[in-house]
């Protein structure tokens, strides 16, 4: 591999930052993953979520279904929600009053309510026949598995007996320093193969910064992960080193590469203020990229590592 094309694409980042991009955008499509109301589509609490026996989706009421024209199926079973609701109310004396008494002496005499949990059931809309779901849930479809990305992928993850989690539906992609695990969204959620492999790749190329393998960070101290200077050196890192890995399986797209570089804008201001910062990233990218493609170290990337420590 040309020992120059972290830094080429880094130049090539640098100038498309200079001549204007546009806002950088997820290049999955998320999914609804929790309990939510359907007249409002906003989520249950948490244990309305653990009531609905963590099924994620749209919900009503028997009520609810029958208002909207449609009804819920025969046989279909309810989850009860639970809600707090100002049942009756008091006032100074103890007596109790009516909500309309309560309301029309509100303004000269102190009403004291008194909240009763209360419960209702609630149908997935799935178990609805004639109800339209609000939310979008359908997928887009417009990746594709690669031979030669599937081969680095498969060669690196077996190499370093370092978990893949690729087969579920997922809102993000990440990599997990504490469980040394790779998380990524199916590729029937993202728009196009490039916007997967890209994605894939900048978690894989977090992955090479672990104690095990270069070092960049370390699980003892949290500071070389978290600290602002550290995190946002360290992305820039991932997204370097995905592109040029991109370029190489000849898979980047001129969206894909836009999309990196919008990614890589965040940290316009601070990549202006020190020169170095994109030089370093570029140069710890490489030797990601390296590990990624042959899985070892030149004696100048050993030496890199410890300089990694010392940051």
């Amino acid at each position: 591999m040309n020992q120059k094309i972290c830094q080429l694409v880094a130049e090539r980042i640098i100038k498309s930052l200079d001549a204007g991009i546009v806002p950088w955008k997820r290049p999955w499509k998320t999914f609804n993953d929790v309990a939510v109301s359907h007249t409002t589509l906003k989520p249950y609490s948490l244990i309305n979520q653990f009531l609905c026996g963590g099924i994620a989706g749209e919900y009503v009421t028997f009520k609810q279904a029958t208002k909207l024209g449609g009804h819920v199926k025969k046989g279909a079973t309810g989850n009860p929600i639970i809600f707090w609701q100002q049942c009756y109310y008091e006032d100074e004396t103890g007596k109790r009053i009516s909500e309309e008494e309560a309301k029309n002496r509100r303004a000269v005499i102190k009403i004291r309510s008194i909240p009763v949990m209360k419960f209702y059931y609630v149908f997935n809309i799935n178990d609805c026949e004639g109800i339209k779901p609000k939310i979008d849930d359908t997928m887009p479809c417009g990746a594709e598995s690669n031979l030669d990305a599937e081969k680095v992928v498969e060669e690196y993850f077996k190499r370093e007996g370092l978990p893949l989690n690729r087969d579920e539906r997922s809102n993000r992609a990440c990599y997990s320093p504490r469980n040394d695990a790779v998380t990524v969204p199916k590729f029937e959620q993202f728009m196009s193969t490039a916007d997967y492999y890209s994605a894939l790749f900048h978690e894989m190329v977090h992955s090479t910064g672990s104690e095990k393998r270069l070092a960049r960070f370390r699980l003892s101290d949290p500071m070389t992960i978290f600290n602002p200077e550290s995190y946002s050196l360290e992305e820039l890192v991932a997204e370097i080193g995905s592109t040029a890995l991109m370029n190489r399986l000849g898979l980047e797209s001129p969206e894909q590469f836009q999309n990196s570089a919008a990614y890589i804008a965040h940290w316009r201001n601070q990549i202006a203020e020190d020169n170095e910062l994109i030089i370093k990233a570029a140069s710890r990218a490489e030797k990601a990229v390296d590990y990624i493609l042959h899985g070892r170290q030149t004696e100048a990337a050993e030496n890199e590592n410890q300089e990694c420590l010392a940051d």
